[in-house]
């Protein structure tokens, strides 16, 4: 974590070069000044964001009518306005306030620690990105089915449109070529959008006046999109890690692209139609949260998802789907997860089918003996369904 001394130096180092955009462009400061951001300035390149919300930030010091004129607080303010807005010297703000060179150097840290602990009230206040984009998720996963597709070039289209006023700020010719007759993608058209432009928004943001080089062509396993930039950008040890979560949730995977240690780009391998198996897994659940949970594991993979509240529902799902495996809960209403196996174990058309027992109940060796494939503890990981699903063949 940040120390107060530290973001402090930052602050000074972000003020003194107010006016040095390239400077704030690749200062660490200026994701953090962003969250302070004036709305209207959205749309505009993040140095110049950095820019605004500074000096908005030393207004927020401006004390108005609670303090008079030469006040502790006005001085504050106005030390900050007169030394790095107006550009005066240390010598010359101190005449100004009316205050000894040593006066200054203390109103000046007073302020600079205004605007640190301002800033990370800021921060603590801001909502997780990590906890907002998972919540996105969980309920977009409801939504999802096994069936949607997405075709690259209406996609393609859509995210070039929105991003045209970025591309020409930004001088960022995209070269487009894709290969012909590529099959349909396995994936949701908005989320698919949302990742592609993620991840052009994210190469457009470090350069200008170039050529994006966007091609795609069918491979084993999907459509892969390579998106590639000359000049190279510097290493950055996060790229691709940020899409990590849109990329799962649209079975995407994202590879950024390296040489030596310079980013030149990145790769997206999508599913497409042709590559779904459509695997069906039953589960067999009557708490909410739990389905949800399990959808939201199990919606980014190529699978047909039944659920079942009883016994009733589970051999109505039967007859409509036969499934590839049951995730089957213990505690039940009507009859519990034990009658359930039972019964499925008894029936001709279902016998086959692996179980697995998932339960907060610690009964594994009870369920392996009534024929369960396997036993999962509650509250379970998506690696630990991953593995259920391998290893019947469902993966």
């Amino acid at each position: 974590m940040q120390t107060i001394d530290e973001l402090m130096t930052q602050l000074t180092g972000a003020c003194e070069h107010l006016y040095d955009i390239a400077w704030l462009r690749a200062h660490p400061i200026a994701e953090l000044v962003a969250m302070v951001a004036i709305p209207s300035d959205a749309t505009k390149d993040r140095a110049w964001q950095t820019h605004h919300a500074l000096i908005k930030m030393m207004d927020e010091l401006n004390p108005g009518g609670r303090a008079p004129a030469m006040s502790r607080e006005w001085r504050k303010h106005k030390l900050l306005r007169l030394r790095y807005v107006d550009g005066l010297p240390p010598q010359e703000v101190a005449d100004a306030l009316a205050v000894s060179r040593r006066q200054y150097y203390r109103v000046h840290d007073e302020a600079m620690r205004a605007l640190a602990d301002m800033l990370m009230s800021q921060r603590d206040a801001a909502p997780n990105r990590g906890q907002l984009l998972r919540t996105e998720m969980d309920r977009h996963a409801r939504t999802l089915r096994p069936s949607q597709r997405a075709e690259l070039q209406t996609v393609l289209d859509s995210a070039l449109s929105l991003l045209h006023d970025r591309l020409s700020q930004r001088g960022v010719h995209v070269k487009p070529t894709l290969a012909d007759a590529l099959p349909p993608l396995r994936a949701d058209d908005k989320l698919f959008r949302q990742l592609l432009l993620g991840v052009m928004d994210y190469l457009i943001e470090r350069v200008r006046n170039t050529t994006l080089d966007l091609s795609a062509r069918t491979v084993p396993g999907g459509v892969q999109i390579d998106l590639m930039l000359s000049p190279v950008l510097p290493h950055d040890k996060t790229a691709g890690a940020m899409f990590d979560e849109l990329a799962a949730l649209s079975g995407a995977q994202v590879t950024p692209m390296f040489t030596g240690d310079a980013l030149h780009g990145f790769t997206i391998v999508q599913p497409t139609v042709e590559e779904a198996c459509a695997n069906t897994v039953l589960i067999v659940d009557d708490n909410d949260d739990t389905l949800e949970l399990y959808r939201r594991y199990l919606a980014p993979r190529d699978l047909a998802l039944h659920t079942a509240r009883n016994s009733a529902e589970v051999f109505d799902a039967l007859l409509d789907a036969r499934p590839q495996i049951i995730f089957l809960d213990l505690m039940l209403p009507e009859q519990d997860g034990w009658d359930i196996l039972q019964l499925l174990k008894n029936e001709p058309d279902a016998r086959d089918i692996p179980v697995f027992i998932c339960s907060v109940l610690k009964q594994k060796e009870l369920a392996l003996s009534l024929g369960a494939a396997g036993f999962i503890e509650k509250p379970f990981t998506q690696e630990v369904l991953i593995t259920a699903l391998k290893s019947a063949n469902c993966e």
